[in-house]
Parts: C-alpha cells; structure tokens; sequence
C-alpha cells in the first residue's frame, strides 16, 4: 500500500469562498450562520441556515454552463478549481492517472421538483433536455473532469452526512491500492432550498435561537439542533512518490479511513454509539496508532441531544484513559451542518489544523453537560503540538466514516 499524501486544498463555506477566509474565521471563533434570504421562511419557526457570502458563481463557471446546471454543481466546480490551483497541478500530460471522486447527499435533487412543477403546468414540450444529466448525483465529478481533462477513475459517492468523509477516504485508499496516482476529492451541497428545508423542519432537527450566531451549541448542556449549510471542501490527494517528483507542497500525510454502519435506524445513532465506535476503532487499528497518539479529534458534533452524548461516549470507549488528554471540537458550531459536504470539509479543517499546529474551537460553550465531559477547546482557538488527527461523521441511515491524517515532518 502506497502512502498519500494532501496536496491542495479548496473550501467554500458559510465562513469565506476561500481556505484562507474560512481557516481565519474559523480560528477567530466566528459564527458564518445567519438568517436566511434565499426563500420565504415566514412559515418556518428556524429561518437561520449557512449561506454563502458574496459568492458570484460567475466568477466561477461560464455563463452558458451555468444557465445548464445546478447551484450545487457550480459550488463543486468552483472549490475544485481552488483545490487544483492550491496543489499546483498541470493534469495536461497525466490525463489518465488523475481521478474525481465527490460526494454529495443531495445534489440536485431539487431539479426533478422543480421540472415536475414545469411538467403539470406547462407539458412535456417544456422539460429542460439538461434535466435527466444534470440532476444525478455523478454529476459535478462529471463536470470536474471534464473542467480539468482528467481521465481516471471517477464516480460519486452519497452515505448522508457522512458522505464527504466516506468519499475522501475512498478517493485516498483509491491511490494506495495503485488506481491513480492523484485523486480529486471531496464533497458538496447546496440544500437551501425550501423542499429540503421543509424535510428537516418536519424531522423538528434544526437549532433554535433568537441569535443566529449562537444558535448551533455542540456538547453545551442547551444544544437543541443543527444549522443547515451550503458550501463544498475539496481536497487534492496523491501518492507520496508523484507528489515528491513534481516538488509539491504536501500539508499532511493520510493514515487510514474506515466506513461503518449502525445497522440500526435511519434516523436515530445506535443509543451505544457502535457504529463510529467501530469506525475510529478500525481507523486507529489500519494506522497503527495508540489511542495516545492522536492529538485532536474534529467530530461530528452536530449540536442535537442524541448525537453529541452518543459521540461523546463512543470517543470515551475508543480512547480510554487517552481520552482525558485529547481535544475534541465541532466546527459546525461556526459553519453550520454542510451535509454531504460537511465530512469534507472537516477532514480539510483537520489538515488545517495539523499544519498549522491550531485547533479550532467549539464556539457557543457555556453550560457543560454531565454526558459530554470531553475538553471541547471551548469558545477560543488553541496553540497545540499535533501529531495526528481524526475527523468524524456520522450520517442517516447509520452511516458512518472515521478518517485520520498525520503531521507533515518532510
């Protein structure tokens, strides 16, 4: 098994429509949540979601692709082009050894909706012919690779929530067993749309608050819900020999990813928390790594009762005694919950955080809760020496995805 390594990396988040806007309000402890105003939330008791800000995709797309496809495919597209441009890499000349492998849970969906309204008003003369080819969820690797002329492997990946994490360690076990020699990855979501809005208000999910900036609290005894997001993270992966034969700036080293199901609601986490128990057992285990020598972990953290006390305990059971010395933080308290996306954005976080030896905080900290007694790197970003790191999902129908980085010594 080849060793890889990160080479780029591309975020488009509620926080900034860069890595470096998004890494500094992220360590500032800033919110990126805030009342939403792409649709009419009269009728929704939580207007608050995760926007894009000043965010042109035209910047990004030509104008008559973008007419063509979806919100979701043109976030996907423009992370892609950060990712690629921050690795430094030519794919003209290595056509076939550079795959796209993206993630996302919802894509767009939303296009059958809308069409269907357009079929019982208007007919069937007036159905968009880019519907059936824009609305898959292999659509934005398909885009990708025809946007970067790369020839290898290629396929989407949807596991819920814990689609981008699921994806970015596919896309990395992918280079190890020789498939490709670089791997573009990640994940991406534009669900701000009043149908998926609509869902989760109905599941009674999402976070209230008179503040939006406070309304995500993960781990805080008050936590009552998540924030849906937009957004998308990107990351560049390759094989340690191609990545060193080119002279590419590498900001951490994969170790291992491991996907695992509860097997026990669609819903609900098993109330024992099994599955991504199993997940970051398994994960340590491919690493060859002590419970001790992880430094910090980027869970999943989502804000709601069951999930945080869940983690919470199923960190405890991992990591033992290791556990009392290990810093656990949950970025969706400033970005929101990305859906798929939100796995890779998190693993890129956890890349950041390695290189840079910072960890982010969990901002909205106030009143610990008995049930989450794990240092939390409250309200305020931390200076710490890291060696390794883990980043965790967890997603609807049990799905969950544990991937681990290490520090970079080259």
């Amino acid at each position: 098994m080849r060793r890889v390594v990160v080479t780029g990396l591309g975020l488009l988040t509620p926080l900034g429509n860069d890595v470096g806007a998004t890494w500094e309000g992220l360590v500032a402890g800033r919110s990126g949540l805030g009342w939403i105003s792409a649709f009419d939330t009269s009728a929704y008791e939580c207007p608050i979601g995760g926007e894009l800000k000043a965010w042109d995709p035209e910047r990004h797309v030509d104008a008559k692709l973008l007419r063509r496809i979806d919100r979701s495919s043109a976030i996907a597209l423009a992370a892609t082009r950060e990712a690629v441009g921050d690795a430094g890499l030519e794919v003209a000349g290595r056509e076939r050894a550079v795959g796209v492998l993206l993630g996302t849970g919802m894509g767009s969906a939303h296009l059958l909706v809308e069409q269907q309204q357009v079929l019982d008003e208007k007919g069937p003369r007036r159905i968009s012919p880019f519907l059936t080819s824009h609305m898959l969820p292999d659509t934005a690797t398909g885009l990708v690779a025809m946007a970067l002329g790369a020839r290898g492997p290629n396929y989407a990946v949807t596991a819920a929530c814990a689609t981008g994490g699921a994806a970015t360690g596919e896309a990395a076990a992918m280079i190890a067993r020789g498939d490709a020699e670089v791997m573009v990855t990640g994940g991406y979501e534009a669900p701000l749309r009043p149908i998926y809005y609509a869902g989760f208000h109905a599941m009674k999910a999402l976070a209230t608050h008179e503040d939006p900036a406070r309304a995500v609290r993960p781990f805080d005894r008050t936590r009552n819900g998540f924030i849906i997001s937009e957004g998308a993270g990107v990351l560049v992966l390759e094989s340690l020999e191609h990545a060193q034969a080119r002279g590419a700036r590498i900001y951490a080293e994969w170790k291992s990813a491991v996907t695992t199901n509860d097997a026990w609601d669609m819903v609900a986490a098993a109330d024992d928390g099994r599955g991504i128990a199993e997940a970051m057992e398994l994960a340590l285990e491919r690493a060859r790594l002590a419970p001790g020598e992880v430094d910090y972990i980027n869970a999943h953290g989502t804000g709601t009762q069951l999930n945080d006390r869940v983690e919470t305990a199923a960190i405890r059971r991992v990591f033992g005694e290791a556990a009392e010395s290990l810093m656990v933080s949950s970025t969706k308290s400033m970005l929101g919950h990305m859906m798929g996306a939100a796995g890779a954005v998190e693993a890129a976080v956890t890349v950041l955080a390695l290189h840079h030896e910072q960890v982010p905080p969990t901002i909205n900290y106030a009143e610990p809760d008995p049930d989450c007694d794990l240092d939390y790197v409250p309200n305020e970003a931390r200076r710490a020496t890291l060696r390794h790191a883990m980043s965790t999902s967890v997603g609807l129908g049990g799905h969950n995805s544990a991937i681990v980085f290490g520090r970079w010594e080259g």
